[in-house]
């Protein structure tokens, strides 16, 4: 019951010290609250016990910590040393770091203490003109309330970015000035941009009360930062963000490597559980698609709900080859295989277009693409047996664990000798072996 009591005691401490005194924490008030919490537990200790060991010494120690706490947090110290930039410790110490993030609040952000300056956090902006060889790509998104049709023709009550949802696709060349000009019509709780998983300055990044203030309705904000990271990432509100998400302020976000040109069908998938039904993009049925065999795919899947997701692939082998928008050494081949994906993940799919089918599946459930050949019968096309058909079951299938999922091995072949004795086969295989569906066959 006592170490139970003390981490109470120690959870409570903390809790003064974030909510009443606040951080960041200086020696003084940490051996003060130490001493505080401590002598609540050899008090405890000594009410629940007759005989408490070495009381005498911990009961001296805790007294200890406490005159020097409050000589560190109370004594201030000298000019010298507060002429440096160090806190001049305790109450004093707080009550400047309060100052200082009072005369910034107005502006909506902390403050930046380093070497005896203070900047605000809201300073900390994006540049005004791209670097050498970059372009300017200029975004206009307003926030208001609408009612969206999905495919199916259901209408949904929705917060949305410029009356769609999801909000519209923005996309940049790697080293591209990315330029967004957010405007709320009607959020009454207001809105602003948070870039999930981008590296941004800290006034872009869109946390309220932090690096801005929220855009009131009537208002609007500026963001600005280089599309420095080539990925597949999105974009949020960041204000009540729980409900503002879910109800559909969100959008993508692509960048593309510098110097690359776009080959095959690319495909950016934002799942998100919008009025009770799951929907890809604006669609609450599935996304029909055709390519020809040979074309290189790329699915970019987002999960933009609170909770996880699980997809499955079938039709074709294919590689994982991104993982919340950095790119996978060598991936190996998959096939029969589940792939949860996190609340706000990515995962970038990369195969091609086989003479038959391809469809992919989430939560074992849901149908969500379809890719089909030009021509051809449904389900036409070659099959080894290695993958699976399209219209498999696969709530069986084996979930990929991304802690084993090793690059793709030097390919090996082991001869078997067939039951004519004359003619020879092999086996071959890459890291599909491992991950649940069977090797190939072939001759």
């Amino acid at each position: 019951m006592v170490p139970l009591l003390g981490a109470g005691y120690a959870a409570a401490a903390g809790i003064v010290q974030t909510f009443l005194i606040g951080y960041p924490a200086d020696p003084g008030t940490a051996l003060l609250l130490l001493a505080v919490a401590a002598g609540a537990v050899l008090g405890t200790w000594r009410a629940m016990s007759t005989h408490v060991p070495g009381l005498r010494t911990a009961t001296a120690a805790t007294a200890v910590a406490a005159v020097l706490g409050a000589t560190l947090a109370f004594v201030p110290l000298s000019e010298e040393t507060t002429a440096e930039g160090s806190a001049p410790g305790g109450a004093a110490a707080m009550g400047a770091m309060g100052s200082a993030s009072h005369d910034h609040s107005a502006s909506g952000g902390s403050a930046s203490v380093t070497a005896g300056t203070t900047r605000a956090v809201t300073d900390l902006r994006g540049p005004a003109v791209p670097p050498p060889g970059g372009a300017v790509r200029r975004f206009e998104l307003t926030a208001r309330t609408a009612t969206v049709t999905l495919s199916s023709g259901r209408k949904v009550p929705a917060w949305t970015f410029n009356g769609q949802v999801p909000g519209p696709p923005l996309t940049a060349d790697q080293g591209d000035l990315v330029e967004v000009r957010l405007r709320n019509a009607d959020i009454t709780s207001g809105v602003t941009l948070h870039w999930h998983g981008y590296d941004v300055p800290s006034g872009e990044d869109g946390v309220p009360g932090l690096t801005q203030e929220a855009v009131p309705p009537g208002g609007e904000f500026v963001y600005r930062f280089v599309a420095a990271q080539a990925g597949t990432y999105w974009y949020h509100t960041h204000e009540v963000s729980d409900l503002g998400v879910r109800m559909g302020l969100y959008g993508t976000l692509v960048v593309t490597p510098k110097g690359t040109a776009a080959t095959g069908l690319d495909l950016t998938l934002p799942v998100h559980t919008l009025g009770g039904a799951t929907v890809t993009g604006d669609r609450d049925q599935p996304l029909v698609r055709q390519a020809a065999p040979g074309t290189p795919v790329r699915l970019r899947l987002i999960n933009t709900d609170n909770t996880p997701h699980r997809f499955t692939l079938a039709g074709t082998p294919y590689r994982l080859v991104a993982v919340d928008g950095t790119d996978l050494n060598g991936p190996g081949t998959l096939a029969r295989a589940g792939l949860r994906l996190a609340a706000g993940g990515r995962y970038d799919l990369a195969f091609t277009m086989p003479s038959g089918p391809v469809l992919l599946r989430i939560d074992d459930r849901t149908d969500s693409v379809r890719l089909t050949p030009p021509s051809g019968p449904p389900g036409a096309g070659e099959d080894t047996g290695a993958v699976p058909a399209a219209d498999s079951p696969t709530a069986d299938w084996p979930e990929l664990d991304l802690t084993r999922y090793a690059p793709r091995p030097p390919r090996r072949t082991r001869p078997v000798v067939a039951s004519t004795g004359t003619s020879r086969s092999s086996w071959t295989g890459g890291s599909r072996c491992r991950t649940g569906g069977p090797c190939t066959r072939t001759r």
